[in-house]
């Protein structure tokens, strides 16, 4: 795809409405690292205006403040 074409297709997209959007942050809460590094997604998510979402398994051991916490179905 050449520059104009995604130029334009980016220029479309910056035109439309803006929606609500959202992200469901799913981590290896058994891996320090992991853990470290959804933390700092879901920071930097939540200060973008995107609402973040976690499992409620996982939520204490993120221990994020201000996100949705979605059940675990089986």
């Amino acid at each position: 795809m050449s520059e104009p074409e995604r130029a334009g297709a980016g220029q479309a997209w910056a035109a439309a409405p803006k929606a609500k959007r959202s992200v469901l942050v799913v981590t290896h809460t058994g891996r320090p690292g992991a853990v470290r590094s959804a933390k700092l997604v879901i920071e930097r998510l939540a200060e973008a205006g995107i609402t973040v979402r976690v499992l409620e398994d996982e939520a204490d051991e993120l221990a994020c403040v201000g996100v949705d916490m979605m059940p675990v179905s089986g």
